[in-house]
């Protein structure tokens, strides 16, 4: 009888909750099938509740080749080509929770058809500091592009990295809380500001059973969903109004027309038969081209751009071995090597300006600059953009853009000496010690070990005054006089 009840109870309790609870395991026997919708609102909440998962996730964005876009832009007639560019990204991840932190390790991959090589880079945390590897990105940024290294910084140093984009992009990234997207999976302005256009866009779907299948060896529900696309306007705007971006009148109609336009043309999930949790999601995003450029013009027609994404989570609270690296340099000096190629770059292409403004006005300038000013240079002078002759305009307005950049990345600090028949610049690196990047008219960009005086790159000598050694007189020695000698009595 007591067996029976216990049977009894069981079943209820099973299709009242939906599952039964193995004891002294972590197995879950689920006798009625999770609703997806469910499933989908409680995804992020219970990834972040796990004790470890690893995570796979592939974005692809592609669109018609950019060679095809101008030529139909150009000729008013679309190309009808299937070549396509595209960017793609690769994401894996291993993750863990433990005493309310998350550490975690992605490896990122970057491929583009617009590339040569891969981009690959590496963030991990510990709990208490990021360790991010800086790849080789002279493809991407040129000749400003800072030395492959591998970076150390505590969690609220990340604005440092921050500071070196322009102020919009900034905006956007201090917005994006990277560690809270990866720990939580979407950060947490998002849950507070959108969660009911998500709920909204979730209670719109419908699924489709499409049976059980296998991902990384656990047994899941497969659903292929149905989405309309209003709902999915509402909720791609939900999130552009999150960045507060600056659009004016036409902008936003544009902005507007794009949204609308665009489509979820496939969308899948597979949650866990035997637990609460979403294993996969998968879904194609397709836009007009000419939404996406704000641009109507027969040249690209019916063109879309697709982004295919899809994320795979698995071995669900099996703890990851992560290991930090053994070398790596802080992010202060990583920022400050940025800053100082920045500063030699803008040094270093100073000598072709300079060129092309004596070959303008046959000088360096009607008058010297001889107290070495860039922020007050005399008028005139090669640093000055005033009391020019009008056919070095062209020339003029390169050297004060190059000196304008060069003195808001040394704060104002800087030396420009100039004659009509020569010139040197020179500013100050960020380094421990008194360093020092010049050019001249004369040679090759150098190092100095301090600042200029004059249109030579080369520190003053300092004369250090030598004091005159006083010689002491030597101490006068007076000749000794020998005794008179004594003479014997004699003795009559």
């Amino acid at each position: 009888m007591i067996a029976a009840l216990i049977l009894i109870g069981g079943m209820v309790f099973a299709f009242v909750e939906g599952y039964l609870k193995i004891p002294w395991s972590n197995f879950s026997f689920f006798v009625v099938k999770k609703d997806p919708k469910v499933v989908l609102l409680n995804a992020s909440s219970n990834i972040s509740k796990l004790k470890s998962y690893k995570v796979d996730t592939t974005i692809n964005i592609s669109s018609p080749a950019l060679s095809n876009i101008t030529t139909g832009l150009s000729s008013g007639q679309a190309v009808a080509s299937d070549e396509r560019d595209s960017i793609s990204i690769n994401a894996k991840g291993i993750v863990n929770h433990s005493s309310d932190k998350t550490i975690f390790d992605y490896n990122f991959d970057f491929n583009s058809s617009l590339l040569k090589n891969n981009i690959k880079t590496d963030w991990k945390y510990d709990g208490s500091n990021f360790s991010i590897t800086v790849p080789k990105l002279g493809e991407i940024l040129g000749k400003d592009a800072p030395l492959p290294a591998v970076v150390s910084m505590k969690k609220n140093e990340l604005g440092l990295i921050v500071g070196e984009f322009s102020d919009n992009v900034q905006s956007i990234i201090k917005k994006v809380d990277i560690y809270n997207i990866i720990s939580n999976g979407v950060p947490p302005f998002v849950q507070d500001q959108t969660i009911a256009t998500l709920k909204e866009f979730i209670g719109t779907l419908e699924f489709v059973d499409k049976g059980k299948e296998s991902i990384h060896g656990i047994e899941t529900y497969h659903y292929e969903v149905t989405v309309i696309r209003p709902a999915t306007k509402k909720l791609l705007s939900s999130f552009v109004d999150l960045f507060s971006l600056q659009f004016n009148d036409e902008q936003k109609k544009n902005l507007d027309e794009a949204l609308g336009a665009s489509s979820i043309s496939s969308f899948e999930v597979w949650v866990g038969k035997n637990n609460d949790n979403l294993y996969q999601i998968k879904f194609t995003l397709n836009a007009p081209l000419s939404k996406v450029l704000w641009l109507n013009d027969s040249g690209i027609a019916n063109n879309e751009v697709k982004l295919d994404w899809m994320t795979t989570y698995y071995d669900l609270d099996i703890e990851n071995n992560i290991v930090m690296p053994s070398e790596q340099i802080n992010i202060k000096d990583f920022v400050n090597d940025i800053e100082n190629t920045k500063i030699k770059n803008i040094i270093s292409s100073f000598k072709p300006q300079t060129i092309l403004f004596k070959n303008a006005v046959g000088s360096y300038g009607k008058k010297s600059e001889a107290l070495g000013s860039c922020t007050l240079p005399l008028s005139g002078s090669l640093f000055s953009p005033l009391g020019q002759s009008k056919g070095a305009d062209t020339a003029i307005s390169s050297i004060s853009s190059s000196i304008s950049s060069l003195l808001l990345l040394t704060k104002g600090e800087g030396s420009c000496y100039s004659t009509p028949k020569a010139w040197a610049l020179a500013a100050p690196l960020y380094t421990t010690g008194a360093s020092y990047y010049c050019a001249s008219s004369g040679g090759d960009p150098t190092t100095l070990t301090g600042p200029i005086n004059g249109t030579v790159c080369s520190t003053p000598e300092i004369i250090v005054p030598v004091t005159p050694t006083v010689q002491t007189p030597p101490t006068e020695v007076k000749p000794t006089i020998p005794a008179a000698p004594t003479i014997p009595k004699v003795n009559n």
